[in-house]
């Protein structure tokens, strides 16, 4: 074997190497180092928003259904100043989260600048996905996932699920506490992939809750 078939063949081996395993690696500290980021901007913008929103919502009215353009950061392009139908139902129907107390939950505590975590930190939804599930125990599932923490015969799922794109990652666990009904560990890290897997666009998120409760209302998730 000549010298240049050994180096074309080292080049090759570190070619393979590359793209195989140390650029997957690189593209996943390039991610951790975009979402660590993310999330600490974020942590600005959720102190804003307890200011910011208050405000805003003092521009609005009953009919209205985002916040101010000024406030756009902090307003909810998908479901609303009035929440989505669940929140609704919580409070006791549309009219009811009409008000100031309930808009003020939902935009400034329950769902913290939402449209910065969806379209200013977010993923688009045109890239290749890969998902892999360790679930412990069968359970619901809602659309495309594999696992949830909504309501269900066996009260949920308890299990981890990894989702990851080229410049993305998600990190999703479940462990349901055997000596309450409805609560469970939940945490999630990274993107909200299952949103990519159903071509919308993937908010970034960081949720570490111990005793998270699911199941507000029968048949439905949260």
């Amino acid at each position: 074997m000549t010298g240049y078939s050994f180096g074309f063949i080292l080049l090759l081996a570190a070619v393979l190497f590359w793209g195989l395993v140390a650029g997957d690696v690189v593209r996943l500290l390039v991610a951790f180092i975009r979402w660590g980021g993310g999330i600490l901007a974020l942590v600005v913008l959720d102190v804003l928003g307890l200011v910011v929103v208050p405000v805003a919502l003092l521009f609005t009215t009953d009919t209205d259904r985002q916040l101010p353009w000024w406030a756009w950061a902090w307003s909810n392009a998908q479901d609303g100043i009035n929440g989505d139908s669940g929140w609704q139902r919580r409070w006791g129907g549309v009219k009811a989260v009409q008000r100031f107390w309930p808009r003020f939950v939902w935009l400034a505590l329950r769902n913290r600048s939402h449209n910065a975590r969806r379209f200013w930190f977010g993923i688009s939804p045109a890239q290749p996905v890969w998902r892999r599930a360790w679930t412990v125990d069968a359970g619901y599932s809602t659309g495309p996932r594999t696992m949830a923490n909504a309501p269900s015969d066996t009260d949920g799922v308890t299990g981890i699920e990894w989702i990851r794109t080229p410049w993305a990652f998600q990190l999703y666990i479940v462990v349901r506490w055997p000596c309450a009904k409805h609560r469970c560990v939940r945490v999630l890290l990274g993107w909200k992939l299952w949103h990519v897997v159903r071509a919308e666009r993937a908010g970034i998120a960081f949720m570490v809750h111990p005793w998270f409760k699911y199941g507000y209302v029968k048949g439905a998730g949260v």
